[in-house]
């Protein structure tokens, strides 16, 4: 099988099927960012293509518009950027890519066109569920949080930073929260070039969801104005992972008639968050309430 060649004596280049393993192996030099043990990947050198392939034969390849070329493993995730194929890698992990939209679409239509219209319908989507949401609902709430995520890339802990914002429908000593939240994680990769090692960062960002039922467990506790909760939670962290089930314990203080502030725990069977954010009533009567009494 070819490898990739020296990248810094003889310029960024990777090896076809058709050239000869040992032709190549033959040019590399210490500087050259492999390693014996690194194991050969396939690529596609086509546009729109984010992935490495453990197989030649992997059927996100068939779409390919370039040429299949192949490289060292290490080259291809640390240099090129690329990420594991969803398909042929059985470990991939939440970061895979997958390359089956590369190039053109069966009905003719080119993938960047697909992708348009995919955002389109999505947006278009988004803002019907959103102005649904908004008529239902009595309350918006934003929290940003300090995010632990406990099953991380390399199986340890680590910390990141999380928004949560949406939509609270209030009762009269609970209410049902429903919502997304944003994390950015950063993570420290490690990898050898000839004995040495070397880290890098890489940060990933997770869109979820997370739907929470609360109620009042004592209202007065620290101040006058102050009410304590608990409540159970949905949680989809990623939304590529299967969701989990959580608990919640606050503190909600009332700045006035509409504003509230809102201090959270949060803990799932992945993630822990500190939350301290705002809860604001834009609506106390529904649209249809108000409608009705002007009637009258």
């Amino acid at each position: 099988m070819g490898l990739f060649i020296n990248a810094y004596s003889h310029g960024s280049c990777l090896v076809s099927d058709s050239c000869h393993y040992n032709s190549h192996k033959d040019s590399l030099t210490s500087n050259q960012a492999f390693t014996p043990d690194d194991q050969t990947v396939f690529i596609c050198a086509g546009r729109h293509a984010y992935a490495y392939h453990s197989d030649r034969n992997c059927s996100a390849l068939s779409s390919c518009t370039g040429e299949i070329k192949y490289t060292d493993e290490s080259y291809a995730l640390y240099t090129m950027g690329r990420r594991p194929c969803c398909l042929c890698w059985s470990n991939a992990g939440p970061q895979c890519k997958d390359d089956r939209n590369t190039g053109d679409n069966p009905d003719g239509g080119s993938a960047p066109f697909a992708e348009k219209k995919a955002i389109v319908n999505s947006t278009i989507a988004v803002t019907a569920i959103t102005l649904n949401l908004l008529v239902l609902s009595n309350d918006v709430y934003y929290s940003p949080a300090l995010s632990i995520d406990s099953k991380s890339i390399d199986g340890k802990a680590i910390a990141g930073f999380a928004h949560n914002f949406g939509f609270r429908k209030t009762f009269d000593r609970a209410a049902l929260e429903y919502g997304v939240v944003y994390s950015s994680f950063n993570y420290q990769n490690s990898y050898y070039i000839n004995d040495d090692l070397h880290t890098y960062t890489s940060q990933y960002n997770y869109w979820g969801f997370n739907i929470s039922f609360v109620h009042n467990i004592k209202s007065s506790f620290i101040y006058k104005h102050d009410k304590v909760y608990g409540g159970l939670a949905l949680s989809g962290f990623n939304l590529n992972n299967t969701p989990g089930l959580g608990f919640i314990v606050g503190d909600l203080y009332e700045i006035n008639n509409r504003l509230k502030s809102d201090f959270r725990l949060f803990y799932s069977q992945r993630i822990f968050q500190i939350q301290v954010g705002i809860i604001f009533n834009y609506q106390k009567k529904y649209i249809w309430q108000r409608w009705k009494e002007k009637k009258q």
